[in-house]
């Protein structure tokens, strides 16, 4: 996530129907990679995660963010 960002005082607008449902398949994909060894997203996850039934604009974006930080750091594994 971006340095300084709190996902509960995020107020960007609230995503539509079909974002929510790709925001909770993001959400369980980053889930997954937790469960694989990628513990340096855990608190992350875990933050964006309270936020699966109304995640707003910000939440999604902090989601893509993550998945910058994983492609950067590949090789970044307890396994």
């Amino acid at each position: 996530m971006p340095l300084n960002y709190r996902p509960e005082l995020d107020t960007s607008p609230l995503l539509t129907d079909e974002a929510v449902n790709d925001y909770q398949s993001q959400i369980s994909i980053l889930r997954w990679a937790v469960e694989l060894g990628r513990i340096d997203i855990y608190i992350d996850t875990a933050l964006l995660s309270q936020h699966l039934v109304h995640p707003r604009r910000g939440h999604l974006e902090s989601i893509y963010h993550i998945y910058s930080y994983l492609k950067g750091h590949e090789r970044c594994t307890m396994v």
